[in-house]
């Protein structure tokens, strides 16, 4: 299954599931809420606002899927750049100083971890995909995390190993 693919299947289950278990997924039930739907025009809005460029493949999960939990409880939080900016100053309090725009947040998972991009801040395009975990000080994220050569690859491995391992 490819990535479109797969954003389709997740899309189909969290219109399925809106938040109620799905048991046909195997033995384990597992919930999908779709909190709100995210345009092109938000995700353009937000590049030009802030002088970024965001990641097709993660535009193109906002498009179909938008701000979701997916494979509750076990799986992971997708959230938009606007909700990320929203929620900075709380979720940084005791981190430190709120990253962006050299990294933006936008997987938050059950085992403590934050995905995100990595700003080419020469060409103000977000390229790296990575993992950050939370028992690493914040201002050595951008040297110590889990680097992906993309968010689709991510998200294709992340769903591939929540499946195998509960279904």
């Amino acid at each position: 299954m490819d990535f479109k693919e797969q954003c389709t299947q997740l899309a189909s289950w969290v219109s399925l599931s809106n938040g109620i278990p799905l048991t046909q997924l195997g033995e384990e039930a597992n919930s999908f809420i779709r909190y709100r739907h995210i345009t092109k025009q938000e995700i353009v809005d937000f590049e030009e606002t802030n002088n970024v460029k965001l990641p097709q493949d993660y535009s193109f999960f906002l498009e179909t899927i938008g701000e979701a939990d997916l494979f509750i409880p076990w799986g992971f939080k997708v959230i938009s750049p606007q909700k990320y900016l929203e929620n900075a100053s709380s979720t940084f309090k005791n981190y430190g100083e709120d990253p962006f725009p050299k990294i933006l947040i936008v997987i938050n998972t059950v085992s403590g971890e934050m995905g995100g991009f990595i700003l080419d801040e020469s060409k103000r395009e977000y390229t790296t995909f990575a993992l950050f975990r939370a028992e690493v000080p914040l201002e050595h994220w951008l040297e110590d995390n889990d680097s992906y050569e993309s968010f689709s690859a991510w998200l294709l491995e992340e769903v591939n190993d929540l499946l195998d391992a509960y279904f």
